[in-house]
C-alpha cells in the first residue's frame, strides 16, 4: 500500500505488525509525499507493474481525481461510511478531518505589544506587518485548501493580495512554520496553513498557541482509496478496518494534531474543535480549477 503515514513510528507500526501476524501476510507500505504517491500508483498501473492495494493520505483531491478516471474506487466498507456525516461525504473514505489553523507564538505578540489574531481577516491588519508567515499551496495540495476556501468565501483574492502587501512570507513546507514561530531568531509570530501543527508544540510547552478562527477552521481531509484491479480485496477490506482504524492509530492522530474524527471515535474532552467549526472545500472544483488557483497565487505571490 501507498500511505502518508508509512514514516510514522508506535501505533501505526504496531498495528500493521499484528496485521501480518493474524493473517500470515507481509505488508508493504511505500511512503512519502501525498502527490507522489498518487503518482507511483498511476505510472506503475499504465506500465502493469504490481501496483497497490490500498492508497491513503492527506490527499483526497488527488486520490478523487484518480478515482473520476476509473482508475482507484472506494473501499466497500459502508458501516464505517454510514458514519461519516453527510457534509463531509466524498467518493473516497474519510478517515478523519483535521484542522488548518493559524498559530501564533504568544511571547513574540506580547513583546510587540499586538493582541493575538482571532480571525484570519486581522491578519492583514498593519499590526501584524511582517509577522506573518505561510505556506506555499502551489507545493503543499493541503493549503491550497485553505487558499480555495479564503478566495472564494473570505474577501476573494484581495485578500491575499492585502496579506502579500503588509509582509506575509511564503515557505515551501508544513514543517517551517511552527518551527519559525516559535524561534526566537525569526520575525515570524504567526503561522497560517499548518494542518494543526502547532499542536505538539503547544502540549511540549513550547510557546505557540492554535487559533480556531472566526470564520471557522478549513477541514483537510485523509482519506483512502482502492485499487479496483487488486488481488487481495478481501485482505484489502480488513486492512482498512483494522489497521487504518484501530483505535490505537486513530488515539494517536486525535493526540497529535487538531482532527475531527468522523468515525463513532471519540474527541477529547479537552479538544478545541467541533465538527461544526470545519468548513469544506468541493475537491471536485479545485481538481477543475486547481491549475488556475496556482496560477493566479504565483500571480500575487511571485
Amino acid at each position: 500500500m501507498f500511505d502518508q503515514e508509512a514514516g510514522f513510528v508506535g501505533p501505526y507500526k504496531d498495528a500493521v505488525s499484528q496485521f501480518e501476524q493474524k493473517h500470515d501476510v507481509n505488508v508493504d507500505v511505500v511512503g512519502g509525499l501525498g502527490a507522489n504517491i498518487v503518482d507511483k500508483y498511476l505510472v506503475e498501473k499504465q506500465n502493469d507493474i504490481a501496483t497497490a492495494d490500498v492508497l491513503a493520505g492527506w490527499i483526497p483531491q488527488q486520490l478523487l481525481k484518480a478515482q473520476l478516471d476509473d482508475k482507484l474506487t472506494q473501499p466497500e466498507l459502508p458501516g464505517l461510511a454510514d458514519q461519516i456525516p453527510e457534509r463531509f461525504r466524498d467518493p473516497l473514505l474519510v478517515r478523519h478531518v483535521a484542522a488548518i489553523v493559524p498559530a501564533y507564538n504568544p511571547n513574540k505578540l506580547e513583546d510587540a505589544d499586538v493582541e493575538p489574531p482571532k480571525s484570519y481577516a486581522a491578519l492583514a491588519d498593519d499590526r501584524f506587518a511582517g509577522k506573518v508567515e505561510v505556506v506555499d499551496p502551489v507545493k503543499v495540495g493541503s493549503a491550497m485548501k485553505v487558499v480555495a476556501y479564503i478566495a472564494n468565501n473570505l474577501g476573494g483574492w484581495d485578500y491575499w493580495r492585502s496579506l502579500h502587501e503588509n509582509g506575509a512570507k511564503v515557505v515551501s513546507g508544513y514543517p517551517q512554520v511552527p518551527k519559525d514561530v516559535i524561534s526566537s531568531e525569526t520575525d515570524t509570530a504567526v503561522g497560517i496553513l499548518g494542518l494543526g501543527l502547532g499542536l505538539p508544540a503547544e502540549k511540549e510547552g513550547k510557546p505557540v498557541e492554535n487559533v480556531i478562527p472566526t470564520e471557522g477552521a478549513v477541514g483537510s481531509s485523509h482519506a483512502l482509496a482502492v485499487n479496483p484491479d487488486s488481488p487481495h480485496p478481501e485482505l484489502t477490506r480488513q486492512f482498512i478496518t483494522e489497521v487504518k482504524f484501530d483505535e490505537t492509530v486513530l488515539d494517536f492522530w486525535t493526540d497529535k494534531y487538531l482532527p475531527v474524527t468522523l468515525d463513532g471515535h471519540e474527541l477529547p474532552d479537552d479538544s478545541p474543535l467541533s465538527i461544526d467549526d470545519i468548513r469544506t472545500v468541493d475537491w471536485q472544483w479545485m481538481i477543475e480549477h486547481e491549475l488556475d488557483l496556482k496560477v493566479k497565487w504565483q500571480t500575487i505571490f511571485g
